[in-house]
């Protein structure tokens, strides 16, 4: 009887622990330098950016996830979490509310001040750094595995989308380059250039950035000075299709000769591995039909 009661209250403590627990302290420090020690997963975050929320479900912690920016909606049952805000300006008296034991920000998408404002009411911020390339985007979403408790899955999901990389990478490093216009914003037009992760998904799918060499990573150009440098390709990353649609026949009107298409944004604005991966595949499609018909 006592040996079936034991069990009893073994079973019960292990059903109240947190998936991957720590067997010990967990040690790290964020973007800012600042140390943490986790003795178990948090279990209430806010996540205030949408590629941490996303991050989070892939990782199996969206239902940890107690508060959302306005545009979060990957995957569908992000956008059901409480919003708190958008990422440039988030009420810190919502977050408070949610009483959250871990905040999770970026460093180049968030203001410092939201970080600064929420650690001096003693609330845990974590600062992830900023995505500049696959290399940074992977080492970012293995933190978060570890932080939550699912370093093995995380481990998982960064190898399946090293295996398309290099899919695709066999497939277009064959094939010539081409010259490609990123259109990141219409009206003014931004791009992207060097020192940003869209600049290296240009050139691993087998494109040529005709902005890598400016000056600042987002860059602003003018219609007449795009078409100057002849691309091949333009690709267009705001907007549903109706937009897009519009888009391009602005740029024919100016007589632009390039492919002009649209790829999906939740692909290549959101930096996660899976979405890297993906949106490098359905990119490199677009610059080399002819390397996956066959």
């Amino acid at each position: 009887m006592r040996r079936l009661i034991s069990l009893s209250i073994v079973g019960a403590v292990l059903l109240l622990m947190p998936a991957g627990g720590f067997s010990a302290p967990l040690k790290l420090k964020d973007a800012t330098g600042t140390s943490f020690s986790f003795s178990s997963p948090p279990q209430r975050i806010v996540s205030l950016a949408p590629s941490l929320t996303e991050s989070l479900y892939l990782l199996g912690a969206g239902e940890r996830i107690v508060g959302v920016t306005i545009f979060a909606d990957v995957p569908a049952e992000a956008g059901k979490k409480e919003k708190v805000g958008t990422m440039l300006n988030p009420s810190i008296e919502k977050i408070v509310s949610l009483n959250p034991d871990l905040v999770l920000i970026t460093q180049e998408g968030n203001k410092s001040q939201t970080m600064s404002k929420l650690r001096h009411l003693g609330i845990k911020v974590f600062v992830l750094g900023e995505s500049r390339s696959f290399s940074d985007i992977k080492e970012h979403f293995l933190l978060l595995g570890k932080i939550v408790g699912q370093e093995k899955t995380a481990g998982q999901i960064v190898r399946k989308a090293a295996g398309i990389i290099t899919k695709v990478s066999k497939e277009v490093s064959p094939l010539p380059l081409v010259r490609v216009f990123w259109q990141v914003w219409p009206k003014p037009l931004f791009t992207v250039a060097k020192g940003t992760f869209i600049d290296e998904l240009i050139r691993m799918a087998g494109g040529i950035n005709i902005a890598h060499e400016a000056k600042t990573r987002y860059p602003r150009y003018s219609r007449e000075a795009v078409i100057k440098e002849n691309p091949q390709v333009v690709i267009l990353t705001t907007g549903g299709k109706e937009l897009a649609k519009r888009q391009e026949e602005e740029w024919r009107r100016f007589h632009l000769r390039a492919r002009i298409y649209r790829v999906d944004p939740n692909l290549v604005s959101r930096p996660t591995p899976l979405a890297f991966a993906k949106g490098l595949e359905e990119v490199a499609r677009r610059f080399h039909p002819e390397a996956f018909e066959r």
